[in-house]
């Protein structure tokens, strides 16, 4: 039988568990941390991704500004369940500004039009 290497406290490593000692009220008990993300977040993390990876990239301002409220209604969703407080207060404020950049691309479009550095180029550029 192969022998296994042992933490200081006997248990084989790889093996023993995460630890934390918290109160439960009356006494100090050791409680089993999770290292495994929430469902609901996991979900609302992975939508925010979705949704930002379609950014468009043609020169419709109307398209730029449905993006960024779709995004700030991820960012919304995304609110509800993340854990801290500090976390949910940046959510907010990128939610709010994508509300404010939708808001000014549909006020002011010529200001989103692509300029000639950042577009991609067209099939007539490379000949």
């Amino acid at each position: 039988m192969a022998a296994v290497a042992a933490r200081r406290d006997g248990a084989p490593y790889g093996l023993g568990r995460v630890l934390k000692v918290g109160h439960d009220g009356v006494d100090r008990v050791p409680i089993e941390r999770s290292l495994v993300v929430d469902p609901v977040l996991k979900h609302a993390l992975s939508h925010l991704r979705f949704v930002k990876s379609q950014q468009p990239f043609n020169a419709d301002p109307v398209d730029f500004a449905d993006w960024r409220e779709r995004v700030a209604g991820a960012l919304d969703a995304l609110v509800c369940v993340l854990v801290f407080e500090e976390d949910r207060a940046r959510a907010r404020a990128e939610a709010a500004a994508a509300l404010e950049q939708a808001t000014e691309a549909r006020q002011t479009p010529h200001r989103f039009l692509p300029s000639m550095s950042n577009r991609h180029p067209q099939q007539s550029d490379l000949i």
